[in-house]
């Protein structure tokens, strides 16, 4: 009987432990489960914030130029007005920030030569790539995402040049310091020559580095970002090029 007393006890305190093992996993599930759901949260919130500080008002911008230009030249040429594209022009307020700089360069040119017509035909292709590329459907919701993505990844980036600058200025400061002290512990009669040999050379490996990560992250950037609303030349014309390549080769593949 006192045997039987003892596997008795024993299968209990197994039983406890198990038990007190389960809890500890359950709790240490809980706490990674709070864990991942705080990042994901924090995440959002982040991107909500960035999303309404930088590109709420460019979203807003371009369903104004939908709505006021590119609808009512869409339904003129489909009404079959041969007219369209010359009153939409017409129409066009050249301060109006809605309609995108693209636009406006299209226009003025085809002002001043004499011979408009293959301008206009861009200018024409240009319309019916954003109607399409706008319009609101799901393909073009979903194709927004990534672009919102790699904008916030676009301004992270101009974040990571700042860091490369403050950091290079940082040993810049170090540089000059350690000169100016090496000069008035020795005297700035001293050469110059033998006050630069006084300072790490690592020190100024690292600043250049710096400074050049910095040069290089910002041009990285400025290329890599689309903006309907950039007022470069160079970017206008290369994405009326790109619309324009666009138009031919997918036009056939849609309808409007």
């Amino acid at each position: 009987m006192k045997k039987c007393s003892t596997t008795e006890e024993t299968y209990t305190v197994i039983e406890k432990k198990g038990q007190s093992i389960n809890i500890e996993r359950e709790s240490d599930m809980q706490e990674n489960i709070n864990f991942i759901v705080a990042i994901v949260t924090s995440l959002i919130t982040m991107c909500t914030l960035i999303y309404n500080t930088f590109f709420k008002g460019g979203f807003k911008r371009e369903k104004q130029y939908y709505n006021k230009i590119l609808i009512p030249f869409i339904e003129a040429l489909k009404a079959g007005n041969e007219n369209a594209l010359q009153e939409i022009k017409d129409q066009i307020n050249h301060t109006d920030e809605c309609v995108p700089k693209y636009v406006i360069h299209l226009i003025n040119t085809s002002q001043i030569q004499t011979d408009n017509t293959i301008t206009d035909k861009k200018l024409l292709k240009v319309f019916i790539y954003d109607y399409l590329d706008i319009y609101p459907n799901d393909d073009n919701r979903m194709d927004q995402l990534p672009c919102i993505i790699l904008k916030i990844f676009t301004y992270f980036k101009f974040f990571l040049a700042f860091l490369f600058l403050m950091v290079g200025n940082m040993y810049l400061f170090i540089i000059i310091n350690s000169f100016l002290q090496y000069g008035m512990d020795n005297g700035f009669i001293s050469s110059l020559t033998s006050n630069i040999r006084r300072i790490d050379c690592f020190e100024i490996l690292r600043a250049v580095i710096c400074y050049g990560l910095y040069v290089a992250v910002i041009f990285w950037a400025k290329n890599s970002n689309i903006d309907r609303y950039t007022t470069r030349k160079k970017k206008i014309e290369k994405m009326i090029c790109r619309k324009v390549k666009a138009y031919d080769k997918r036009n056939d593949k849609y309808v409007y």
